[in-house]
């Protein structure tokens, strides 16, 4: 059998599927079962915005797929829906999930990827009006270089293509190479950067060509920061910033920009910066610096795992849309939703594993969607999900997990102690510095989060009390967990 006849055989089959959209996370469902609490709760926090207030900053603890990051960008959706037709009130919502790539690696990406919420990508000005409207370009221009001399530089216009920026010892050229679609940026007659040229209604648009998604390229944090600072102050508004997985990026970067951004709203004189924060680390909040903890958690919401019962309420609800009628046999939303209440009520679990099922039943032939697809189900996004998970985690945490496969080797658990004597073993083979006890243990504990392992306390009589740890890896997750570790520490 052909690609192409892969792809037609696809084409004329009948789908099981209507929207398989619904079952994915990103969908936001106009009505989200058994959150009615937590929504409203969070809603009433928010509710000030509506007024021009600054609400309270909120700190959102959940085990992951327990409807945080869906209930919140849920409610800030609605509050923009109330003050759609309202001229007197402004709400901006920007959305940053730190476990994204580029988007919180360092402070500068994080200040980065929120400021370039607030700024133009495209710059219009009329050309042949361009000596009026310097102050436009100049602006244009600043935000894409640090050049002290553009500020007093004056502009000339060269002829239909070209402008020059003169200072009494500098001078800037911006021509327009029409062929190549570009504007060729000169300083002192060296090339420095390009731009993208566009015409429209006879007006010329002119952006700096996106080579990834971070703006402001070369600008040191500081600066950053202040262009961001004096975007959002630009008008009266109230800004709520949703900071997901936020746990990744104080791990990544510290707390010092927590404390800069809660304690931008003193030195803002128009706008007002709200926070959510997201984490499904139970303790992080307990480790951040008191003062970043006293103004971040102002307010503190916290979403309880979903039992069997509203796990089958929620696929039941979405499998009505997702799939064709009868497509599903007996029992397999009640399967799903009862194999997902075991991983904490993890609704998302849930929700990918009826997808899953699903596809795997369509891509077979099947005409429904059966028990057995969702068992093949279940072990494929096992397997998927804690390879991807050993995959990005940092050095450390690779080195704390290889440790815990060595020593489960042949054995049901181990302790805690072993765990971490093995850890300074294998990090002196390998050339990393040791963290501290207490680090690793914090370590261990975000794979108990993650359900990797397993691990509880037991007393040892006289000895005292312990920790005990078990691998929670079936065999065929444990053999690929095994072969990526050893492709990265051998």
């Amino acid at each position: 059998m052909t690609l192409q006849d892969v792809f037609n055989n696809f084409m004329e089959a009948k789908s099981l599927f209507q929207s398989r959209d619904v079952l994915s996370i990103s969908f936001t469902p106009e009505n989200i079962p058994h959150r009615e609490k937590q929504i409203n709760d969070l809603g009433k926090i928010l509710a000030p915005s509506l007024l021009g207030a600054k609400p309270s900053n909120v700190f959102i603890y959940g085990r992951t797929g327990t409807g945080k990051s869906l209930v919140s960008l849920y409610v800030t959706s609605e509050l923009l829906k109330t003050i759609k037709d309202r001229q007197d009130t402004k709400i901006k919502t920007v959305y940053i999930n730190c476990k994204m790539k580029k988007s919180a690696d360092t402070e500068y990406r994080l200040i980065a990827s929120i400021a370039k919420e607030f700024r133009k990508e495209e710059y219009l000005f009329n050309w042949n009006d361009v000596l009026e409207n310097s102050e436009r370009v100049l602006n244009f221009l600043k935000q894409g270089f640090d050049i002290g001399w553009i500020k007093t530089a004056k502009i000339e216009k060269i002829d239909d293509s070209t402008i020059k920026m003169v200072s009494e010892k500098n001078f800037l050229t911006l021509k327009i190479n029409d062929e190549k679609n570009k504007a060729i940026l000169k300083i002192d007659d060296n090339k420095t950067d390009e731009f993208v040229v566009r015409m429209k209604d006879g007006k010329l648009n002119i952006y700096k060509e996106k080579k990834d998604e971070i703006p402001f390229t070369g600008l040191p944090t500081e600066q950053v920061y202040k262009i961001f600072f004096e975007s959002i102050d630009s008008e009266k508004q109230v800004i709520i910033l949703i900071i997901d997985e936020i746990d990744a990026l104080v791990e990544k970067n510290g707390d010092g920009i927590l404390y800069n951004l809660t304690r931008m709203n003193q030195e803002l004189k128009n706008a007002r910066l709200c926070i959510i924060g997201i984490t499904n680390n139970l303790s992080f909040i307990d480790n951040l610096d008191p003062r970043v903890k006293s103004s971040l958690s102002e307010e503190e919401l916290v979403f309880p795992p979903y039992n069997a019962v509203q796990l089958k309420d929620i696929l039941r609800e979405r499998a009505e849309k997702a799939f064709s009628p009868e497509a599903l046999d007996n029992g397999v939303i009640e399967k799903c939703a009862a194999l997902a209440a075991q991983e904490h009520g993890d609704a998302r679990r849930a929700l990918d594993l009826l997808r899953v099922a699903g596809e795997l039943a369509e891509r077979s032939g099947s005409a429904k969607v059966g028990l057995q697809h969702v068992d093949i189900a279940e072990e494929k996004i096992d397997t998927d999900k804690f390879v991807e998970i050993i995959k990005t985690q940092p050095k450390q945490s690779q080195i704390v997990l290889f440790t815990i496969l060595k020593l489960t080797e042949g054995k049901t658990e181990v302790l805690t102690s072993d765990v971490i004597s093995a850890y300074q073993e294998n990090c002196r083979k390998h050339g990393l510095k040791a963290l501290t006890q207490r680090r690793v243990s914090d370590l261990i504990a975000e794979f108990d989060l993650f359900g990797i392992i397993g691990s509880k306390t037991v007393s040892r009589g006289r000895y005292g009390r312990t920790r005990v740890i078990n691998l929670s890896l079936s065999e065929g997750v444990k053999e690929k967990a095994n072969k990526v570790l050893n492709e990265i520490f051998y």
